[in-house]
């Protein structure tokens, strides 16, 4: 499913997703992404294996040799975990992502946004993301402002475009009661928020 739920961890389907698309995949380089795009949360990632069976996935840092489960690195690590595997199996599609601060702590918000707008990139994916926190958007619109952030990602001529192409919509209550929606333009919402 395209759907990052909010709040839901992981189960046993997760683990056999990821053996069958990420860590067996003929393409070592998508399991490479895949830990680098890690280290936001876990720095010293070199390895990620799991037990579908159990549904267990086991991550493996560099300066300890015992695996340790996924879950005890926190929701953050949980949440990206799914995002990028969600990202790279909805290659060419769309996803939604419910809440997609929770769990992420404010200070981590830039690296986030960066990464999974580099993997929405990579993975030609238009991303649906919700939220009601004001920080999260703030980090959203600097990290679009930055293309340095993506420069051995995207070419500048192709990020101009691609930051263009971002939308935020805003959901409201009309004077009638009814669900309004109002989507600006990346350059109508840099002027709005700032």
């Amino acid at each position: 499913s395209p759907l990052v739920a909010f709040g839901k961890g992981f189960n046993k389907d997760l683990a056999g997703v990821f053996m069958d698309y990420i860590y067996t995949s003929r393409n070592r380089q998508i399991y490479r992404n895949f830990i680098e795009n890690m280290k936001i949360f876990i720095p010293n990632i070199s390895r990620i294996t799991t037990n579908p069976e159990k549904g267990e996935i086991f991550i493996e840092e560099e300066e300890f040799g015992i695996p340790a489960l996924l879950h005890q690195y926190g929701e953050g690590a949980n949440k990206l975990f799914r995002i990028l595997l969600q990202m790279t199996f909805q290659k060419g599609g769309q996803i939604l992502i419910d809440e997609i601060d929770s769990g992420i702590h404010f200070m981590r918000f830039p690296k986030f946004w960066e990464t999974i707008l580099k993997v929405a990139y990579l993975n030609d994916i238009q991303v649906f993301a919700t939220t009601h926190n004001i920080e999260c958007i703030h980090c959203f619109k600097t990290v679009l402002e930055q293309p340095q952030r993506f420069e051995k990602v995207i070419l500048s001529e192709k990020f101009e475009a691609f930051a263009k192409a971002s939308r935020v919509i805003t959901l409201y209550q009309s004077k009638e009661n009814q669900p309004k929606a109002r989507t600006r333009s990346f350059s109508a919402f840099q002027e709005a928020i700032n």
